[in-house]
């Protein structure tokens, strides 16, 4: 009989929780996908207007897309601290205690 990491349930489970987000993710680009190709089309949008030969929601979608992209390059370029930073754990001592955080006594 299998006991602990090497049962089939564990092996399964262990299984069918690395494919969830999997899964989702691929649901989730194939609904973008939908969306885009339907915004595409000039006749689904509210005033029937094309925008660079697409519709306005997609123009706009794809400008504040472009616009993060441009942005997030420039960051990177100006040499932002942001980029610099490296993982950290907070400090226990900023942490309520109610939130399993430690008790820090000062001395008097």
């Amino acid at each position: 009989m299998l006991v602990g990491a090497n049962a089939p349930g564990v092996l399964i489970a262990s299984f069918l929780i690395g494919m969830g987000p999997v899964i989702g993710s691929i649901m989730v680009v194939a609904l973008l996908v939908l969306s885009g190709m339907s915004m595409a089309n000039p006749a689904n949008s509210a005033t029937g207007e094309s925008w660079f030969g697409v519709g306005p929601p997609l123009a706009i979608g794809a400008f504040i897309l472009l616009r993060g992209i441009i942005c997030m390059v420039a960051s990177r370029a100006s040499d932002s601290p942001f980029w610099h930073r490296k993982p950290s754990v907070v400090d226990p001592a900023l942490v309520p205690v109610a939130d399993g955080g430690i008790r820090v006594h000062h001395a008097s």
